[in-house]
């Protein structure tokens, strides 16, 4: 057991490395800079967004694209969401050493409907990139053993949202996009399943969302190393992008007993379900 602790505390310290490695690299500021450009839409406005269209990834105006070197191709129809209308308001602020000054601030007054797009819908000046959330490639058994272990029902969806995954925190159930590797279905389950245990039920305690990713993939990682699935490509950029950075290592390092458990529950779960097949397969032999 003890031998087993220490392994999955050094994966943890290999998440902290490589996290640490990535978000001091050039291409990552560089990466942050320019996703920084892109307002932080309402939750209204992104399932409008969504329901136009499911795998929007980045989204501008028309002229916010050209100010960035591209330009919408011809033909492409807009996304509809809300805008705000804002007036100036000036007010009157006190200073701490007493003076009085006028400050000019925003008033909402109300929405209009304006129109974005979303980059595939455009073309020019190269995006920067950097090497995370690499999808994994390839395939495993290791996702079989994992549908016949997991102990919330798994269903495989042509289509999650957007997303590679989800569970669903009223039912347990998770749902897998059914077009993806073994190997990435397989990460995605185990991060699903982290879930389920971390963050489902009456008694879990309740973190903000960030927390809750951060988790999740941090199990995801840790089981996969165990089981001889590297993820670190996916899995870095993951946890850097949720934890604005650096604070990803610091968020990660409070929650690590937390993440050492899912982990070990997984792994546990996992190994025993083996075994059952394992002494069932001897016991059909010996028949």
């Amino acid at each position: 057991m003890e031998e087993k602790t220490e392994k999955l505390q050094a994966a943890m310290q290999l998440l902290e490395d490589g996290i640490k490695s990535l978000t001091n690299s050039d291409r990552w500021i560089s990466y942050l800079k320019f996703h920084s450009t892109f307002h932080q839409y309402s939750f209204n406005n992104r399932l409008m967004i969504w329901l136009q269209m499911p795998n929007a990834s980045l989204i501008a105006g028309f002229g916010a694209w050209k100010k960035l070197g591209r330009y919408v191709k011809k033909g492409e129809k807009g996304l509809v969401i809300f805008a705000p209308n804002t007036r100036t308001k000036t007010v009157q602020e006190q200073q701490e050493n007493g003076d009085t000054v006028e400050k000019k601030i925003p008033i909402l007054t109300g929405y209009h409907l304006t129109t974005v797009f979303d980059v595939s819908q455009t073309d020019g000046k190269p995006l920067p990139v950097v090497d995370v959330l690499k999808k994994l490639e390839g395939e495993t058994e290791i996702y079989e053993q994992l549908l016949a272990s997991c102990p919330f029902p798994v269903e495989e969806k042509e289509n999650c949202g957007g997303a590679n995954g989800s569970i669903s925190r009223v039912t347990g159930r998770i749902e897998i996009l059914k077009s993806n590797s073994e190997m990435q279905k397989a990460k995605t389950l185990i991060h699903e399943w982290a879930h389920g245990l971390l963050h489902i039920g009456p008694d879990v305690e309740d973190v903000q969302r960030h927390v809750r990713e951060l988790e999740a993939e941090s199990t995801a990682f840790i089981v996969c190393q165990e089981l001889g699935i590297d993820s670190s490509h996916y899995s870095f950029g993951y946890l850097a992008g949720w934890g604005n950075g650096e604070k990803a290592i610091e968020d990660i390092k409070n929650a690590g007993e937390r993440i050492l458990r899912a982990s070990n529950e997984i792994l546990c779960t996992i190994r025993h379900h083996q075994l059952n097949e394992s002494r069932a397969e001897t016991v059909q032999a010996a028949v």
